[in-house]
This record gives structure tokens, C-alpha cells and sequence, in this order.
């Protein structure tokens, strides 16, 4: 699991930045990122009712990405906030799930 210093506060979320983000999209991902003075990069994943309606499996969807950003975060680029938006539900067991993030994974970290 990502620490918590490296994940975005719901707090985040209830005020709108005041800067429009770099958004990037795929068929995966929606990924937006605001600039931000901090030394490090912090993330949020959203993940719709929409995609995955069992709370457990938005869970393990959600605990997948953020296990992917925590073991390649040396390859983000430091001081942004990033959202990740999932569009398409990530199923399957764990080695097919870190599959479709790697072939993706750039769009994430990038």
C-alpha cells in the first residue's frame, strides 16, 4: 500500500483547484495532473460505482494501482497531485492486473 504522506486527502477533492491540470487518457485511465510546491509527488485514485459495483472489488482494484505507483513511484516526476480515474475495470488475478498497468503504466507516472 502507498503511505499516506503520498496519497491525496479527501480534502483535496471538496476544493477545485484553482489550475486547469494536465489531463492524459486512454482506455484505462483518465489521469490528471495538478502542479503542485511539494517535493514529492501525491496520488488519488477514483474509481465509479459505474465500473465495479462491490465495494471489495473497487478495493482491490484500488490497493492494485496503488501497489503498482508504490513499487515504480522513482520513475514519477516530483511535485504534482495526481488523479487517476479508472474507466474500464481491472479484473483478473494480480499478475494480469500488474500486466495491463505496465503496458499502461506510463500514462500513470509519465
Amino acid at each position: 500500500m502507498l503511505a499516506k504522506r503520498y496519497r491525496l486527502s479527501a480534502a483535496f477533492f471538496k476544493g477545485s483547484p484553482l489550475v486547469r491540470p494536465h489531463k492524459k487518457e486512454n482506455d484505462f485511465f483518465v489521469v490528471r495532473r495538478y502542479p503542485s510546491v511539494r517535493g514529492y509527488t501525491r496520488f488519488a485514485v477514483v474509481i465509479s460505482k459505474k465500473i465495479a459495483s462491490s465495494a471489495v472489488v473497487r478495493t482491490r482494484m484500488r490497493r492494485s494501482l496503488y501497489e503498482y505507483i508504490r513499487v515504480q513511484r522513482g520513475w514519477a516526476r516530483p511535485g504534482g497531485d495526481v488523479v487517476v480515474m479508472i474507466r474500464a475495470p481491472l479484473i483478473g488475478d494480480r499478475a494480469h492486473v500488474g500486466r495491463a498497468l505496465q503496458q499502461e503504466g506510463g500514462i500513470i507516472l509519465g
